[in-house]
C-alpha cells in the first residue's frame, strides 16, 4: 500500500511590495503560520507578474504603488494569466476609491498595512473564496454579489 500524506499543502503567497521593510514584515507574520509559505518576493508590479508567472501561486500580496507598473495593472495581468490565483491588495491606501478600484479590478481582498497581522486570516479567507476588504474598521467581508 502505498504511503499518502494527508497534510495539506501549505498556501503559497508572493509577496509583492517596493518597500524591503514591508515585505520583511509580511514575511515575518506569515513565518509564524504552518498553513502559509511565502514562495518569492517582487519589488515592482512588473517583477511580481514575471513571479507569479513562474511560481503560480494561490495568493499575491500585492502593494498598489509600485515602480514600472503599479499593483491594479499587474493585478489585472497576474489574472489574465492565472485567474485562480488570488490578489490580496496590501496598501497603505485607504480611501474608499483604492478598495473600489482594487475590487472592481479583481482583488479578493484588501488590507491596510497597518493591519498586517490580519493578512493570515485574510489569506486563508480569499483562499476560500470570501472577500475579505479590510480599511481602518473592522473587516468587511464580501461575496461577490456585494457592492462596496
Amino acid at each position: 500500500m502505498a504511503n499518502v500524506d494527508a497534510s495539506p499543502q501549505p498556501i503559497s503567497v508572493l509577496i509583492s511590495d517596493d518597500d524591503p521593510g514591508f515585505r520583511t514584515i509580511v514575511r515575518k507574520v506569515l513565518a509564524h503560520h504552518t498553513d502559509i509559505r511565502v514562495v518569492g518576493e517582487a519589488k515592482t508590479g512588473s517583477e511580481a507578474v514575471q513571479l507569479a508567472t513562474k511560481l503560480h501561486p494561490a495568493v499575491c500580496v500585492m502593494d498598489i504603488e509600485m515602480p514600472d507598473l503599479n499593483g491594479i495593472d499587474a493585478m489585472r495581468e497576474i489574472l489574465r494569466m492565472l485567474p485562480a490565483t488570488k490578489i490580496l491588495m496590501f496598501s497603505s491606501n485607504t480611501g474608499m476609491t483604492d478598495i473600489q478600484e482594487a475590487a472592481t479590478a479583481g482583488a479578493a481582498g484588501f488590507v491596510v498595512k497597518n493591519c498586517a497581522s490580519q493578512l493570515p486570516k485574510a489569506i486563508r479567507a480569499v483562499t476560500r473564496n470570501v472577500g475579505f476588504f479590510l480599511g481602518l474598521d473592522s473587516p468587511q467581508r464580501l461575496n461577490s454579489s456585494d457592492t462596496l
